[in-house]
């Protein structure tokens, strides 16, 4: 193990801190790699790992949320829940999220904003100019801590002309979307607005064969709208809005003993509604060689009602009905500058969260046990970044974040004792890398660090002696190389990392309806991840990714069942993932892409017990259409070869079944 640091060239530093009001312990972090983020998508500007989707290619391969995006990256994978966003899980090189109220692994960021966990996520993205995602933690260059990775997403920018886009697609299940784009000058050069929104619904591809309907129907509504003044050259002032309104019938759930994953027998049908505003100003001013940036916003999620029938079944044995509420106030600075061979950047984050929780659980339709939670976070960081050019070739890079998080919890059950508390915590996360220019088509780049992603409280569990847990803390190092021959037509990208994780987070079903979160002591994740693509022919372009998670619980000792667990695969990290993809483009305009996905075999619970895992699967799906500078037309199709998977498996014996082949057109217009 000591022998892979000499191979990254890093200084490891073991003296980070890691503090609670419970107890105090000197504790093991993390350091990763730093840069100074350019405008261009060079890899010279961009030593880190990481993934560029710009706005031809989101167009091409059909990206419209965050799921389509996470397929085409290595070490990636969205666990879908069948309920959007919702309850997902989103992990990266062996780092998650979990489900119920805890931070998340993967941060979102839509121009300069962050966003909350991912459970309440918007699942649409709209207007984006290009999709930046960062594996590895880079919480030096950002406000809100990306433990694991980062979603940087831009949207496009008003010009002084009126520039308008429509499209519409419908697919198989009645599947259909219309959405609208304009933007432009109110007062040339000086006042820009920008206005959108779209409609989707979908039939649902799931059949109830007791009420004899399509018992998942979606629904979903979305507006956003943009006022950019430029007072001078050197000023940018923007002020964003944006609301989505999810109006969902049953999620895509059925029983995991069902002979026919897409049937269910419920005599109740359910619902799934979700309602999300969000409000931000951005500041921005650029002169000569420093910038400051300034980003205050506001978001209200809303989940009103989640009604599930829980058996599946005819009888009205087990229904539940859940009703939640989080409220999101940020505030980011950043300052950055350069001076002779020395880029610098400072940061100061502040946010605030209220999370309301409710909770009914019904047995032969009588309420038998309620629950009402309110979850209060605080959190407080500052983050610089210093760049240190040393040679033409050679820089050398210096991260340092600062972390305090306050937790409160009040939580009232009909069954048992109220629970109230508080705890706090305080990081310091280092981060030290390099990279040097080999050539001007080979660059070599590593990094080590410490990070954290805070403890808190499992609010939907009675039970107060697993109500806590404490913060996971990660020792990260990495070592890549990018490169590039025949005028950029091939390129090729290798990441290897080593992470050392304490007390990792581990997602626990107690019961149907009660989760806690766990730790276990000692977990090692280590593999490497390639990328490359080739242009064979003028048009004609051949890319592949392939990612290697090895993850493995050192030491874990189950504090609820006493079992040791040590050596077993935390839940959702497939070990491999593979994709393949070809696409042509004739200069006429027509157009052809086709892709092929596989991933390996995923366990849902940390017993990997085999009634929770899930096999190795593979998915094909294929565009072919015409561009043109004013309007294109498509065919698409989606799990073309019908594959039969779950997306998610929940240990109440429940799962999500994944969509079945779907084929569809779209066509849209620029003017």
């Amino acid at each position: 193990m000591r022998a892979l640091l000499i191979l990254f060239c890093l200084l490891p530093c073991k003296n980070s801190f890691a503090i609670d009001n419970k107890k105090q312990a000197l504790s093991l972090k993390n350091i990763v790699v730093t840069e100074s983020i350019d405008k261009t998508y060079s890899f010279k500007d961009k030593p880190y790992s990481g993934n560029v989707f710009v706005l031809q290619q989101i167009e091409e391969q059909g990206i419209k949320s965050v799921q389509d995006v996470t397929r085409k990256i290595p070490n990636f994978n969205f666990f879908d829940a069948g309920r959007r966003s919702l309850y997902s899980i989103l992990a990266v090189r062996g780092l998650t999220n979990t489900a119920i109220f805890s931070e998340p692994s993967v941060v979102f960021y839509i121009d300069d904003v962050p966003y909350g966990n991912t459970s309440s996520y918007a699942s649409r993205l709209s207007a984006v100019e290009s999709i930046e995602v960062y594996r590895g933690s880079h919480g030096h260059l950002f406000g809100k801590n990306s433990y694991g990775g980062l979603f940087n997403v831009r949207s496009k920018k008003p010009e002084n002309k009126i520039n308008t886009h429509l499209s519409a697609s419908y697919a198989r299940f009645n599947s259909w979307t219309t959405e609208g784009h304009v933007d432009g000058a109110l007062i040339k050069d000086k006042l820009f607005f920008s206005l959108g929104g779209s409609y989707a619904h979908s039939d649902g591809y799931m059949y109830n064969s007791f009420l004899n309907n399509t018992p998942d129907e979606e629904n979903h509504i979305s507006g956003h709208g943009s006022l950019t003044w430029q007072p001078s050259a050197n000023w940018n002032i923007k002020l964003m809005i944006n609301g989505d309104d999810f109006k969902d019938a049953n999620p895509h759930y059925s029983a995991l003993s069902s002979d026919d994953p897409l049937e269910i027998e419920s005599d109740e049908n359910g619902k799934l509604e979700q309602h999300s505003n969000m409000q931000a100003l951005r500041i921005h001013y650029q002169h000569d060689s420093l910038e400051f940036l300034s980003v205050t916003s506001r978001r209200d999620w809303q989940l009103d009602p989640l009604f599930l029938d829980l058996d599946f079944s005819p009888t009205p044995f087990l229904s539940s009905q859940l009703t939640q509420r989080q409220t999101q106030w940020t505030q980011e600075f950043r300052l950055s500058g350069k001076k002779i061979d020395i880029n610098w950047s400072v940061g100061a984050f502040f946010s605030t969260e209220d999370n309301e929780f409710s909770r009914d659980s019904r047995l032969f339709g009588s309420t038998v046990s309620s629950q009402n939670s309110m979850l209060e976070v605080y959190n407080y960081a500052l983050f610089s970044n210093l760049t240190f050019n040393i040679s033409n070739r050679l820089r050398l890079h210096t991260g340092l974040r600062f972390d305090y998080v306050e937790k409160k919890v009040d939580r009232q059950n009909r069954n048992v004792a109220d629970y109230k508390d508080s705890r706090d915590f305080f990081h310091i996360s280092p981060k030290l890398s390099f990279d040097y220019l080999i050539t001007n088509y080979f660059m070599l780049y590593s990094s080590t660090g410490l990070n954290f992603k805070p403890g808190g409280f499992s609010v939907e569990t009675p039970n107060t002696e697993f109500s806590e847990y404490n913060s996971e803390t990660l020792w990260a190092s990495e070592l890549g190389i990018k490169s590039t021959w025949l005028n950029e037509r091939i390129q090729a990208n290798l990441a290897l990392f080593y992470y050392e994780i304490d007390d990792y987070q581990v997602e626990r079903l107690v019961t149907p309806i009660n989760y806690s979160i766990l730790n276990a002591e000692e977990t090692t994740s280590y593999g490497l991840e390639i990328d490359a693509s080739i242009e064979l022919l003028p048009g004609l372009q051949l890319e592949t990714a392939f990612g290697y998670t090895h993850i493995r619980f050192d030491q874990f000792i189950d504090p609820v069942t006493k079992a040791d667990l040590s050596g077993k695969q935390p839940p959702y990290i497939p070990e491999k993932n593979l994709r393949i993809a070809a696409q042509y483009k004739h200069p006429s305009g027509y157009f052809i892409r086709s892709e092929w996905e596989w991933t390996d075999t995923s366990y849902f619970n940390d017993g990997n017990s085999d009634i929770y895992k899930r096999d190795d699967y593979s998915t094909l799906s294929a565009r072919i259409g015409y561009q043109h500078p004013n309007y294109s037309l498509y065919l698409f199709a989606k799990n073309l070869t019908n594959t039969e998977y779950y997306s998610y498996i929940v240990t109440s014996k429940s799962a999500a079944p994944a969509k079945p082949r779907s084929l569809g057109v779209k066509i849209s217009f620029d003017f």
